[in-house]
């Protein structure tokens, strides 16, 4: 009888290439037969020939995203460098790209004369001389002869260019002011240990973005709840794909890259292409929080990113879907929320409030909320560092919170909103508008007296002094 036969146990060892192709387990030949051949290879007198395993990446949610974010790098890195290595192509010959990418971009936004586009791809680089009836930008203080983006007198944005047309031409710079290097305008919200992209993981970088958010943005603007956000990142995995949430994640990472002026001068940000390409029609068809959310931060990126009219949409969807969820009421006492969840509602209405009537006014625009369309009541100084969102605990803190900002900003909105009714868009009899101005000044003089001591205070925490500025 032959010796017992055993079945290879390393981890490391597969079957040899004859077991595989005949689909049999690989044993470990007799004592006193070849120790390098198997059973069956020395029976059969073959060449037992093991090969090791190829090394394959995992399949998993974070590789693949890993792995996207270098792709995505490689572009961005590539698309800098093209020019650079190549050359511009000249201005008379058009690639087939390029003109594809007209064909959309001419489908898509019309050539009407009162058509504007503020969407960027490769054509408005080489279509410089057009690139300015294209795209609609506040920070380019210019009146479109075609009419397009015009934003009447009543606008702020009018009153700041009759003060631009007193200025010097911003064309005409000396060659000595192009050669003079230009620092980042951008705060240092990262910390001295960001490094560069290609030296650190994805998720390291996402979290320094994450910070930069919290500390550059949502101390300003609380439309987040920052213990939520972080619990639903660590989880992120497992939220389904389809899910808003992940818009409001790409959006906190595109402000955070904002934030921390580590984006550079490039008008893309891949993260707000990732948020952008979830923008799905199924997102509008039905009404959450994080979808009121995801479209507040975008508009108010992109307000901010020089694209207001498409920041005014979105700015526009997340009010209307608001109030579609009766953000601007106040919810009953029988109600089974919490006094958390109550009081994230009324944060997030009135910031929304505040970022729509203040860019009406810069723009001239009307507004979407009279003074009687709403009761939401104004959100108390609640600190929410350390509440869940399931929490009933709803005590008025006597210091600056993250919530202090948007409090004082509402009330100064609604008196900003009722002075620009009335007096930019409304007409009044001459007799009256002294009366009025006395008590729209009367108004001010309250609001600013009501202000908490924090406000002036020398003594106020570091993180709070940038914030407190937007109001004083």
């Amino acid at each position: 009888m032959p010796p017992a036969k055993r079945i290879r146990t390393s981890l490391t060892e597969r079957a040899c290439i004859e077991c595989q192709k005949r689909k049999t387990k690989c044993l470990v030949a007799a004592p006193g037969t070849d120790a390098q051949s198997c059973a069956y290879c020395s029976k059969v007198g073959k060449n037992c020939v093991f090969v090791e395993p190829s090394l394959r990446t995992p399949l998993t949610r974070q590789n693949l995203d890993d792995a996207e974010a270098r792709c995505a790098r490689l572009e961005a890195l590539l698309q800098r460098h093209c020019d650079a290595n190549i050359g511009n192509p000249p201005s008379n010959q058009q690639s087939p790209v390029t003109a594809v990418t007209h064909a959309q971009h001419t489908a898509v936004g019309g050539n009407g004369p009162f058509e504007w586009s503020e969407a960027h791809d490769d054509l408005s680089e080489h279509d410089g001389d057009h690139q300015g009836d294209q795209q609609d930008g506040m920070a380019a203080f210019g009146h479109s002869s075609k009419g397009s983006g015009y934003l009447g007198g009543s606008s702020g944005h009018e009153m700041l260019q009759t003060v631009s047309s007193l200025l010097p031409d911003p064309n005409k710079v000396t060659s000595a002011t192009l050669a003079t290097p230009t620092s980042s305008s951008g705060h240092d919200y990262l910390g001295a240990g960001f490094a560069d992209a290609g030296s650190l993981s994805s998720a390291g970088i996402e979290d320094q973005l994450i910070n930069a958010y919290f500390k550059g943005y949502n101390a300003y603007y609380a439309v987040l709840h920052e213990q939520s956000f972080r619990k639903q990142c660590s989880r992120r995995r497992s939220i389904p794909p389809r899910s808003s949430w992940h818009i409001v994640y790409y959006a906190v990472l595109a402000i955070g890259e904002w934030i921390s002026g580590r984006g550079g001068n490039e008008v893309h940000s891949l993260y707000y292409d990732a948020a952008r390409a979830r923008l799905t029609p199924d997102v509008l068809e039905a009404g959450s929080l994080d979808t009121i959310q995801a479209f507040t931060l975008l508009g108010n990126y992109l307000q901010k990113r020089d694209r207001p009219n498409t920041g005014y949409n979105y700015v526009g969807i997340a009010l209307r879907m608001a109030m579609g969820l009766g953000l601007h009421r106040e919810l009953p006492a029988a109600s089974e929320s919490t006094q958390m969840q109550r009081h994230r509602r009324r944060v997030l209405f009135w910031l929304l409030y505040s970022i729509d009537c203040w860019f009406n006014i810069t723009t001239g625009r009307p507004a979407l909320l009279s003074d009687t369309s709403y009761d939401v009541m104004i959100p108390p100084n609640i600190d929410e560092t350390d509440l869940p969102l399931s929490s009933d605990e709803a005590l008025d803190a006597a210091y600056p919170t993250t919530c202090s900002l948007t409090i004082s900003l509402a009330r100064l909105t609604r008196i900003a909103n009722r002075i620009y009714g009335q007096f930019m868009c409304g007409s009044h009899a001459p007799d009256t508008i002294s009366h009025q101005t006395t008590v729209l000044e009367q108004m001010l003089q309250d609001w600013q007296a009501a202000l908490p001591t924090y406000f002036t205070s020398q003594d106020s925490p570091e993180w709070f002094l940038g914030p407190r500025q937007t109001v004083l």
